[in-house]
């Protein structure tokens, strides 16, 4: 995969591909846990693809009792979320809308990502935190909170969290996207009988 596919999440539809690819078996929670990583891990390569901008992009997970949703959003636009129960949805960023609503995410972080401490830690948060990661073209930041202070407070998170929430809500609202089930199902049709 190309730097630039690797960049683009609006282009999930061959990274859901690639991941229904690698695994033995279909495995829904683990393509979604496998797309969410491919966002993280993205290389200084790939993120210098925005120019000289000091963040690429921002993934925010929020965890409930039973399950962690991941938004990912970059600064062109590109949007995409994932369910840790196998859910989601991709190329949100395709709409007019939410590709606008996605990079006015990416540039309201700038100002938290600064607080955030450099990290090799992908980990999903533990229940009841959410943990913000910055891609920044000279590695990850994370910084973490309780979510319930995010959704009472009026900190820099807590105002980065909201705008997550209404990237997210907007994205349903327009129908924005495609559904990880039904790329996950497009890809295994088109895998090779042998591999099935």
């Amino acid at each position: 995969m190309t730097a630039a596919k690797e960049l683009k999440l609006s282009d999930q539809d061959s990274l859901v591909a690639a991941a229904v690819a690698r695994l033995d078996s279909v495995d829904r929670a683990a393509i979604t846990a496998a797309l969410r990583m491919q966002v993280l891990r993205l290389s200084s390569e790939a993120l210098s693809k925005h120019g000289d901008a000091a963040l690429c992009g921002v993934v925010i997970d929020t965890a409930y009792a039973d399950r962690v949703v991941s938004l990912a959003a970059m600064r062109d636009g590109s949007a995409s979320w994932y369910v840790s129960n196998g859910l989601g949805c991709v190329g949100c960023g395709e709409h007019d809308g939410v590709r606008a609503a996605a990079s006015a995410l990416v540039r309201r972080a700038e100002s938290a990502s600064d607080a955030a401490a450099p990290t090799d830690d992908y980990a999903r948060p533990a229940a009841g935190s959410v943990r913000f990661f910055f891609l920044t073209p000279v590695g990850l930041r994370l910084a973490e909170a309780p979510l319930d202070a995010v959704v009472r407070g009026d900190s820099l998170l807590a105002q980065l969290y909201g705008v997550g929430q209404r990237l997210l809500q907007l994205a349903e609202r327009v129908g924005a996207g495609r559904s990880v089930q039904n790329e996950i199902e497009r890809a295994l049709a088109e895998r090779p009988v042998a591999t099935r």
